[in-house]
């Protein structure tokens, strides 16, 4: 007669570490407010490139004004691909769709009450500026007044990046610490 308590106190004791788990992955009450930015001038101006390699300077206005006007970036980007040979001595139009350029990005927002920083991802297919071919994203953690703030941002849809930099940006401000990545 033990049998229908064992398997009691094993139901509740799979059903109680059930529901610890997801109360600690759903942080229902922590704010998250969304962001999106107009970029001001040409940030052609204040860009640097070599071979493999940019660093350029922003003044964006935000949304929201815990986010810092002045955003610095420095990246190195990577091409990926293999044409037909039939197509080399074509030219670029005849082979830019065989190419995937991913680039790798430090960021920077400095304010007098804080920072944000982090890192960034862009995938970009072929030469064109064609948003459809442009992805990128980018996890910013806080510092000073933003501590234990993160920001998720993207390049918005539909703007025309000219360069691995972006110039419109959307995302979100979440008011917490992040999950660890699994490993």
């Amino acid at each position: 007669m033990r049998t229908p308590w064992v398997v009691a106190v094993a139901v509740a004791l799979v059903f109680g570490s059930t529901v610890a788990v997801t109360a600690q992955m759903n942080e229902w009450g922590i704010p998250a407010a969304f962001v999106t930015d107009t970029v001001v001038g040409d940030t052609n101006d204040t860009a640097t490139e070599d071979e493999g390699r940019a660093s350029w300077e922003q003044t964006v206005e935000w949304s929201d004004p815990r986010l810092p006007s002045t955003l610095k970036a420095g990246a190195t980007w990577y091409v990926y691909g293999d044409p037909p040979d039939d197509l080399m001595d074509e030219g670029l139009e005849a082979i830019e769709d065989y190419f995937v350029m991913v680039t790798e990005m430090s960021v920077l927002l400095d304010g007098t009450e804080g920072r944000w920083h982090g890192t960034g991802r862009a995938i970009k297919q072929g030469a064109g500026t064609d948003p459809e071919r442009h992805y990128s994203y980018y996890v910013l953690e806080g510092d000073g007044a933003y501590e234990e703030m993160h920001a998720l941002l993207r390049g918005a849809p539909d703007h025309d990046n000219d360069g691995p930099w972006d110039e419109q940006y959307e995302g979100w401000i979440i008011e917490s610490g992040l999950p660890p990545l699994p490993e």
